[in-house]
């Protein structure tokens, strides 16, 4: 019969191994994980050595919320500013989406620019977007009615 603690034992053991190799731990930094513990195999931990074996791994290899955040306040900078250049007939790919929000920044690189200031840029390029779009709105309507009067 398999208890609920062998069951959680096992499957710490295969997150620990999956976290090893996701992270690109080899042999030796797991040996020194292990000489931490006091073991020489990761089967010889126990159970709560295997969370707080798990839990630090993770800690230490995934990427931070702040950086989650950045990278996806980045993807929402370049997809703006490809909208508004798709909107304007424009050629549109990432390097030149980048290198529009470096101009707009005034940075040298795109990763230099700061959290808030990509927020100000995104809202900029689709207000912008936005504003095209009204314009062109307004000035079929105007060629109508020229066309209607002549």
């Amino acid at each position: 019969m398999v208890t609920t603690t062998t069951t959680q034992h096992a499957a710490l053991l295969r997150k620990f191994h999956t976290l090893l190799a996701k992270t690109g731990v080899g042999t030796e930094g797991k040996e020194v994980i292990l000489a931490a513990y006091g073991v020489h195999s990761s089967k010889e931990l126990s159970t709560a050595h295997l969370a707080d074996a798990c839990q630090k791994l993770e800690q230490t290899f995934a990427p931070s919320e702040k950086q989650n955040e950045m990278d996806t306040l980045r993807k929402r900078v370049i997809a703006a500013i490809g909208a508004w250049l798709t909107a304007m007939n424009k050629e549109q790919n990432v390097a030149i989406n980048k290198a529009v929000a470096c101009r707009a920044a005034k940075r040298e690189k795109f990763n230099d620019i700061p959290a808030q200031q990509l927020r100000s840029l995104y809202a900029a390029f689709c207000k912008a977007k936005k504003d095209l779009a009204q314009v062109e709105s307004i000035s079929a309507q105007e060629l109508f009615q020229l066309s209607i009067n002549n």
